[in-house]
């Protein structure tokens, strides 16, 4: 390894968090999309006049393709760079999004939906390549165990309300502000 190799993110530098915010923001929407549709379902079934088997596909045609295509997506980073197949990630699964959000039949749905998957298995592999290859050696496990943290406690949502009823919302959720800062630690 060269002296023009080694990565010099450091994890506590504005540049590391930019590089831990995009992967996390990329790997997290791939990881997001697989349980948001449970919310719209019935809606979609209602709209596309399908039965629960239809429905089914629509959830389960998405993890299966990603799960699928997973180590296929990794290789592919290996071999033709982390970077550029996760922005084609980032790009196929915009795309197909755009055609799941434009589908007029539940089995166009489905297909968009695979698509989908596609692209979630190209960006989802190259997060963690990218955090490897980005952060200097000693802050590798720092960033990795970053990663999953800040995904999780900044995508999941509380269900949490005041006396009366009214939602808190995310920003005022007791735990929320444990999560980022413990994130960050």
């Amino acid at each position: 390894m060269t002296t023009a190799d080694v990565p010099a993110v450091s994890y506590s530098s504005s540049s590391g968090r930019w590089v831990l915010a995009i992967t996390v923001l990329g790997s997290g929407i791939a990881a997001l999309d697989a349980t948001v549709v449970n919310i719209a379902l019935p809606a979609i079934g209602r709209d596309f006049h399908t039965g629960i088997a239809a429905l089914q596909w629509v959830m389960t045609s998405y993890i299966l393709t990603l799960a699928a295509f997973l180590l296929i997506g990794g290789s592919l980073g290996d071999r033709f760079g982390r970077r550029k197949v996760y922005l084609i990630g980032i790009v196929w699964f915009a795309l197909a999004s755009a055609a799941c959000g434009l589908a007029p039949s539940a089995v166009v749905l489905i297909i968009t939906r695979v698509l989908q998957g596609v692209g979630a298995a190209l960006l989802t592999p190259g997060s963690l390549a990218i955090l490897e290859a980005s952060f200097t050696p000693d802050d590798r496990a720092r960033a990795a165990r970053g990663m999953p943290a800040l995904r999780t406690r900044c995508a999941t949502t509380d269900d949490q309300r005041q006396p009366g009823g009214r939602p808190i919302g995310w920003p005022a959720s007791s735990r929320s502000p444990d999560r980022l800062t413990s994130a960050w630690s």
